[in-house]
Order: C-alpha cells, then sequence, then structure tokens
C-alpha cells in the first residue's frame, strides 16, 4: 500500500488535470488560477482557504480531504 506522502498534493493534481485536457478545452481551462497574481482580486486567496476549511470542518465525517480552487479559464468560473 503506498503511502500518502508520495501523493502530489491537491493543487497540483487539479492542476494536472486540466492539462490533460483536449487542446480545445485546454484553451478555454488553463489550470489552476495563480490568486497571487497582481491582477487578481485582493483577498480572493483568504476567501477561498476560509471556503475551503469550512467546507472540510462540515463534511469531516464524510470526506475530510474536501479541495476545491479556482480554474484559470476564458470563461467565468
Amino acid at each position: 500500500m503506498a503511502s500518502n506522502s508520495s501523493r502530489p498534493p491537491e493543487e497540483i493534481v487539479f492542476h494536472r488535470y486540466f492539462q490533460k485536457l483536449r487542446l480545445d478545452l485546454r484553451r478555454r481551462f488553463r489550470g489552476k488560477q495563480d490568486l497571487e497574481d497582481p491582477k487578481m482580486e485582493p483577498g480572493l486567496s483568504s476567501l477561498l482557504a476560509n471556503i475551503q476549511d469550512v467546507f472540510n470542518k462540515d463534511l469531516q465525517q464524510q470526506n475530510p480531504n474536501f479541495y476545491f480552487d479556482y480554474i484559470e479559464s476564458s470563461e467565468a468560473n
């Protein structure tokens, strides 16, 4: 059985998923959004962390490893 320490962090898995999409979809959904980009809305990173914390606390019994993030995309997400 493989240990969890050999698994890449969730944000890496999230980003890699989008990198494997068909070319037409990769043009629309480029991967994990860099929330430290100066063009991003200030406070977006802390908002995401707060939302994720709430979900993790509420769903701890069902899924303690809940993860979501923003997608760099030409469409709203």
